[in-house]
C-alpha cells in the first residue's frame, strides 16, 4: 500500500527510524481507534517525544497538514516530526492529559484558581483554532494534554475539520453517527449528525 506524500513544507519534519531509540523501549501512553501514542527518547530533538502510530494513512496526513498549519500556538501540541514509512507523527510530550491528571488526583480537587487558570488556556486554544476555520470535533479530557509547568495543550486533530466542510458525520458507518466521543457530543449534533461542522460543536464539549 503506497504510503501518503509528504508536502515540501514537511521534508523538514523527516523523523528516520534511526533518530528513534528501538520501539521495544517505547512506553504506551493513550490509545484510540485510529492510533496508539507512545513515549519515546528522540535523538534528533534529544528528549523524549510523543510517537502517534496511526492506522490509517489518509488519516494521517490530514492530521499533519493541520499540526503544521496549528502548531505554532503554545496551547496546541506542536508537530516534531514525521516518519512516513512507519506512519508515525511525531509530536511534543506532554505528562499528562487531564484525564490522567484527574485519576492521579482522586478525591482531591483541583483548586478553583488553577481551574480556571486551564479553562483559559483551553479556550485560547479552542479560539485558535476557530480563528483558522478548524473545527476540532473531539474536544474531551483525554485529549487536552497538560505538561509539567501546567500549560494546557489541545491534542489529536484526526477528527478535526475545516469549518466548511460540508458533513461532520463519520461517513464509514453503516448508519449516520456524528463524529467524536459520544458522552461530549451536543443535543443538536445528534439531531444533525450530518450538518457542516461548526463552532458551537467545540464549545459545547468544552463546557
Amino acid at each position: 500500500m503506497a504510503k501518503p506524500p509528504i508536502s515540501s513544507v514537511q521534508l523538514d519534519l523527516r523523523i528516520t527510524k534511526q533518530d528513534l531509540e528501538p520501539k521495544k523501549n517505547w512506553e504506551e501512553i493513550g490509545h484510540g481507534s485510529f492510533a496508539m501514542v507512545y513515549k519515546a527518547y528522540c535523538k534528533k530533538h534529544n528528549g523524549f517525544v510523543a510517537v502517534k502510530e496511526v492506522f490509517k494513512g489518509d488519516v494521517q496526513q490530514k492530521e499533519i497538514d493541520k499540526l503544521v498549519q496549528l502548531s505554532t500556538h503554545i496551547h496546541v501540541v506542536g508537530i516534531k516530526g514525521v516518519d512516513p514509512d512507519r506512519n508515525f507523527i511525531i509530536m511534543e510530550y506532554c505528562s499528562y492529559s487531564l484525564s490522567k491528571l484527574r485519576k492521579i488526583l482522586g478525591k482531591t480537587y483541583i483548586p478553583w484558581p488553577r481551574c480556571l487558570y486551564f479553562m483559559q488556556q483551553i479556550m485560547s486554544g479552542v479560539e485558535f483554532l476557530h480563528d483558522n476555520h478548524i473545527i476540532h470535533r473531539d474536544i474531551k479530557l483525554e485529549n487536552v494534554m497538560v505538561t509539567d509547568s501546567f500549560v494546557c495543550k489541545i491534542a489529536d486533530l484526526g477528527l478535526a475539520k475545516h469549518e466548511s466542510s460540508h458533513t461532520n458525520s463519520n461517513k464509514d458507518s453503516f448508519i449516520i453517527q456524528p463524529s467524536g466521543s459520544m458522552f461530549y457530543i451536543s443535543p443538536e449534533r445528534w439531531n444533525s449528525p450530518a450538518d457542516p461542522a461548526k463552532e458551537s460543536d467545540d464549545i459545547y464539549r468544552y463546557f
